[in-house]
């Protein structure tokens, strides 16, 4: 199947694929489907602004990433967490779920403790990781 190219100045037919007119010397430029040049024009722009757009907020997070969170967790937030791990004692009436008061720093651990209303007392080691984004507790 062909494409017809016709010369802008003269009219002339021209076969496709080459670049100059024979008749006249004119330089054909060939379009095969109207506008497809500015849909394609259109995408690359848009995919160059979302790679650029992605660039810029990976170089936003990527330093939070590697350094080091510097806040530490207090002990009552310790002690959340040891209440969403065993629900039933922390609504039990007069159970304790206690943690020591001082914070605890990114890489550091504390030794918390389970008091159930009945039953035996636990010993829980609640560590915060060295980046300060996991809390693992060992009980």
């Amino acid at each position: 199947m062909g494409t017809c190219v016709s010369c802008p100045r003269c009219d002339a037919a021209a076969a496709a694929g080459r670049a100059v007119c024979t008749r006249c010397g004119f330089a054909v430029l060939e379009e095969r489907v109207a506008g497809h040049g500015l849909r394609r024009r259109a995408r690359s722009l848009g995919l160059a602004g979302g790679v650029v757009v992605a660039l810029a907020a990976g170089a936003l997070t990527l330093p939070a990433a590697l350094t080091p969170a510097s806040t530490p967790i207090s002990g009552r937030e310790a002690e959340r967490l040891l209440g969403v791990r065993y629900p039933r004692i922390l609504n039990a009436p007069h159970a304790v779920i206690a943690c020591p008061d001082r914070p605890i720093e990114p890489g550091g651990e504390a030794q918390c403790w389970i008091l159930p209303r009945v039953g035996q007392q636990r010993a829980a080691v609640v560590r915060l990781s060295s980046h300060g984004n996991a809390v693992e507790i060992e009980d």
